[in-house]
């Protein structure tokens, strides 16, 4: 930011500005910050200072201005406290740094690129200090616009503090509250509250008891409750950019039902390209006009490529899950598995392979999921014993449908699949390697 790159000037310019007038101090930092700016840095508002009892400047309307003049980033004003026992110091570290008032414009171009990315001049020189330069950060009344070619949203208000935490030296007390929400639509709405004790050390920075929680409504989904906590958070620069344990916990309701989660991980990694997760553990559980539903597993998962050319691949293993019964909704069918999938964001498509068994008998299943042109499951599974009367609803397995037996709720279902039986029964008959195929129907 402009002010944190002028803050020496600053410093100097709390003594100089009552000789030389506030006028001046207002030129001096608008060239030192334009150094560090692409966009052009103008100041509007007025200059005001005070040496006791804290030695402070305050500086109004601060504005960075694209090449139309049309501002990208307004500050209302920005207030400087110095300690008086470091003020002609080398270094200035800055007692306070408050600002009030933001309004940025983000925005994203056809081809991806944010305008945000040309706003920092990239400047040659070694590795920066691993010191922050205040103790204390307040941002407020803070609103970001952000656009995109497909989204528009804004988080307002913003409010940051980071505060020195009391006994620990090199660390501070980070907070982070603010509102997501949608002008085009009213069912965007999230409240978000975060914090962490982080510090600054040579190779990037540490992260002690990291936390996020979020609520609101998106889309049709309420959201009661969402929240991310772990142990630690390291962000490197030039390795991982996040690594650590982590937990979330999720608690919804949507028009069908509601739904609770709980995930861990053993440890997260994140750099530029790829992401890994290992041991994690997930327990998910579903209640609906249905029925209720669960699953539970634990496995290991990477993601690797950028984002538009990204990959996921995952290993399932010790899977449960307990579903409403097909013959008996108030009834549950048990299921054990394992496996592995793959998924591919960019084509839309995603595959894998699951084992496992359900009751005496035991599946293979391999499927593949593609959403382009149309959506369309495509299984093979095999079972090596399958007794269906057990699963058909009572009605459909008594001799009274035997001329009229059909599956009307998987009639229309966009799949295309075989299924292959050991040992079949149905309706007192016994079939030895038996077939069953379904073919989804192709939209005219």
């Amino acid at each position: 930011m402009a002010v944190l790159a002028c803050a020496s000037v600053l410093a100097a310019g709390l003594f100089a500005v009552t000789v030389f007038g506030p006028g001046w101090l207002l030129v001096a930092i608008e060239r030192e910050a334009q150094q560090y700016l692409q966009p052009r840095l103008r100041i509007d508002g007025p200059l005001s200072w005070q040496l006791r009892p804290q030695p402070s400047l305050t500086v109004a309307r601060l504005l960075l201005l694209d090449d139309a003049g049309k501002a990208q980033l307004q500050v209302e004003s920005v207030r400087i406290e110095f300690s008086p026992e470091t003020l002609l110091a080398a270094v200035v570290p800055l007692a306070l740094l408050e600002i009030r008032g933001v309004d940025a414009v983000v925005s994203q171009d056809a081809e991806g690129r944010w305008n945000f990315a040309d706003w920092f001049v990239e400047r040659p020189g070694g590795q920066a200090e691993a010191v922050l330069p205040f103790r204390n950060l307040s941002i407020s009344d803070a609103r970001v616009r952000v656009s995109t070619p497909e989204h528009a949203f804004e988080l307002d208000p913003i409010t940051i503090t980071l505060d020195e935490a009391p006994g620990e030296q090199g660390w501070s007390e980070l907070g982070l509250a603010a509102r997501i929400h949608s002008p085009d639509s009213p069912a965007l709405t999230l409240a978000v509250d975060a914090g962490a004790r982080l510090t600054i050390v040579a190779d990037g920075v540490r992260l002690a008891a990291p936390r996020l929680s979020l609520s609101g409504q998106v889309g049709e989904w309420l959201l009661e409750r969402a929240s991310v906590s772990g142990e630690a958070v390291s962000l490197q620069r030039g390795g991982a950019w996040v690594s650590g344990p982590a937990t979330l916990d999720i608690e919804g309701t949507f028009a069908q039902g509601g739904i609770q989660a709980n995930l861990s991980v053993t440890d997260f990694q994140l750099d530029s390209t790829s992401w890994a997760v290992t041991g994690l553990a997930a327990d998910v559980r579903y209640s609906g006009a249905s029925g209720d539903a669960s699953v539970d597993f634990s496995g290991d998962a990477v993601g690797v490529g950028l984002p538009t050319e990204h990959h996921i691949e995952a290993k399932i293993r010790d899977g449960r899950a307990t579903l409403p019964h097909p013959r008996n909704p108030a009834h549950q069918l048990s299921l054990s598995f394992g496996g592995a999938l793959g998924i591919d964001p960019p084509t839309g498509s995603a595959g894998g392979r699951f084992a496992g068994g359900f009751d005496q008998s035991l599946f293979d299943l391999e499927w593949a999921w593609s959403s382009m042109p149309t959506a369309v499951l495509t299984a093979r599974m095999a079972i090596d014993r399958l007794t269906l009367d057990a699963y058909l609803p009572a009605d459909a397995s008594s001799a009274r449908t035997a001329s009229g037996f059909s599956l009307p709720q998987w009639q229309d279902w966009p799949i295309s699949g075989e299924l292959r039986v050991g040992t079949l029964e149905f309706r007192g008959l016994v079939s030895r390697d038996a077939r069953l195929s379904i073919n989804a129907e192709t939209p005219p």
